[in-house]
């Protein structure tokens, strides 16, 4: 059972964030196909009024496992002129990982501290 496709009273903010999990497990577990197939689902039609910059950090993450370095690079740079954020800064240590060691599997990368 798929509990996005189960659960039609979600928010696109919860039901986002259900297929952003699903796609951390998809990625930790190697299967980078079904993990940004499941990222893709995860964007949000505007960014939040507060500075956080989910999309950004959505395109980074995507980037990574799809080998785009520049893409990757580009949301890197994007979320370092928004760290006034703190959700943002906590995501831009995740992109600098992935763009510092973009050979390694993504549960090597996210799982190290950022910088």
């Amino acid at each position: 059972m798929d509990p996005a496709r189960s659960a039609p009273a979600l928010s696109e903010r919860q039901l986002g964030n259900l297929n952003f999990h699903k796609g951390q497990a998809l990625a930790f577990d190697g299967d980078t196909a079904a993990a940004l197939a499941a990222f893709k689902l995860c964007f949000r039609t505007a960014e939040d009024q507060n500075g956080f910059r989910w999309n950004t950090y959505l395109r980074g993450t995507i980037a990574f496992l799809s080998k785009d370095a520049s893409a990757l690079q580009a949301a890197r740079d994007e979320l370092r002129e928004h760290a006034e954020n703190m959700g943002n800064r906590f995501n831009l240590g995740k992109l600098e990982n992935f763009v510092s060691h973009p050979e390694w599997s993504y549960a090597q990368a996210y799982s190290q501290p950022s910088k």
